[in-house]
């Protein structure tokens, strides 16, 4: 799918620089916020990029929460987008499965 970044491959390759260019300049926190606007749009280019930076300069916890972070706010984009666009009534339950995917998703990533 395309976002408005010419090919799907451009996108992927703005998330990596920016992910890269971040950790240097930001350090972890650079990631986290790298990895929070990238969510708003897709998961796929932060979690390639990231997974790919833990095989050298970011630690795996910080490249784990970073992706977890980014797939918490991509879920809320989308239930978001689902409650102004979607069934009001269904829109309600689907925000009470969304909010139990993410708590569990952050417990795991406290826990573990």
């Amino acid at each position: 799918h395309d976002v408005g970044f010419g090919h799907g491959g451009n996108f992927f390759a703005v998330i990596l620089f920016l992910s890269k260019v971040s950790l240097q300049w930001f350090g972890d926190n650079g990631v986290y916020v790298t990895s929070l606007l990238s969510g708003i749009l897709d998961v796929d280019a932060i979690t390639v990029s990231l997974t790919n930076m833990a095989k050298s300069n970011l630690s795996e916890e910080v490249a784990a929460n970073a992706i977890f972070l980014a797939t918490a706010v991509n879920t809320v984009t989308k239930g978001i987008f689902f409650t102004v666009f979607g069934n009001k009534e269904v829109a309600k339950r689907l925000w009470g499965i969304l909010g139990a995917m993410l708590v569990v998703g952050f417990l795991a990533m406290v826990i573990f």
